[in-house]
This record gives structure tokens, sequence and C-alpha cells, in this order.
């Protein structure tokens, strides 16, 4: 008895004294045609802290074989900064508003990450709130957990 009440204690003590309790992470993925895009959103209580959006697009659905493009370091960054300025602007997106913009070439094809402050991607999907963010990535065919 005196162990199951030291047991239940301290679960007790955990959880008040966690401090993460009002943190809340949401990841919001979606695949097509040889795209994938996948949302990751940090918040405390509703109100978005951090979000980081990951773009990939293999070799096949931009019909390219990864060795045309490893050719030269050249023809690999002219590539990379044409891919990153034509999926910028379908995003209605840009550097010089305070997206941090990275990509690469990985194994299955070309890879961006852009992150920000909250605040630009509740903008981008007009939305004010981590519900409301996913609300609107669901109603676009984003699957959320």
């Amino acid at each position: 008895m005196k162990k199951s009440m030291l047991i239940l204690f301290t679960a007790v003590l955990l959880a008040g004294c966690g401090g993460n309790s009002d943190k809340v992470s949401k990841t919001c993925t979606m695949e097509e045609d040889g795209t994938s895009t996948v949302l990751e959103m940090e918040a405390k209580e509703d109100t978005l802290t951090k979000v980081a959006m990951h773009l990939g697009v293999t070799y096949e659905a931009i019909d390219i074989k990864k060795s045309d493009l490893e050719t030269s370091d050249e023809a690999t960054e002219m590539f990379l900064g044409m891919m990153k300025e034509l999926l910028l602007e379908e995003l209605e997106m840009s550097e010089d508003e305070g997206y941090n913009v990275e990509t690469k070439l990985g194994d299955k094809g070309f890879e961006m990450t852009i992150s920000a402050e909250a605040n630009l991607f509740e903008q981008t999907f007009d939305a004010t709130s981590l519900s409301e963010m996913v609300t609107s990535l669901e109603k676009d065919g984003f699957e959320c957990k």
C-alpha cells in the first residue's frame, strides 16, 4: 500500500510540476503526385509559437535525374535556386518577409524547409491560432495529428 501511494504521489507531483502541460504540437501532412508537404506547429495553449514547413518533390515528379543535377556545383545551385523561387512564388512567400528558407537535393528529390515566426504563417494561412490553422489545413486536404 505504501509503495502504491508513493507512486501515486510521485505521478501527481510530476504532472503538477511539468510546466509543459500548456504546450501543444501538431503535425499536418499531405502527399500527392510525387510531392509532400509537412507542417510542424508548436503552440502555447492555442497560440502558435513556431511553424516549419517541409516540402519535397521527387525527381520523377519533375522529370529529372539526380545524376543530371550533380554534374557540377553550378548546375545544382542553379536548380535549387530555380525550385526555391518557383515554390516560394506559388506559396506567396518571400525571404524578404522574414521566412528562413533552406534547400537541398535529397535521396528522393528536391527538399525545402521554410521556417518563421508563427505570425507570418498565420497571415499566409489566414489563421490566428493553432486550432484555426489545423482547421484551414484539414479543409485543404491535410491530415493532422
